[in-house]
């Protein structure tokens, strides 16, 4: 099931995307869009 950043950050409790999306950075040292990128190639973790 394919879900929006907006849904992923309502879902895990972050106020919104942007929060989500630089916590996912400092965590992974990647954006969200490159490691999706990665994953859909076949070389997710």
């Amino acid at each position: 099931e394919r879900r929006s950043v907006s849904q992923l950050a309502d879902a895990y409790g972050f106020s919104d995307p942007s929060h989500l999306m630089r916590f996912f950075k400092q965590q992974t040292g990647r954006t969200c869009s490159a490691y999706l990128e990665d994953y859909r190639r076949g070389a997710g973790e």
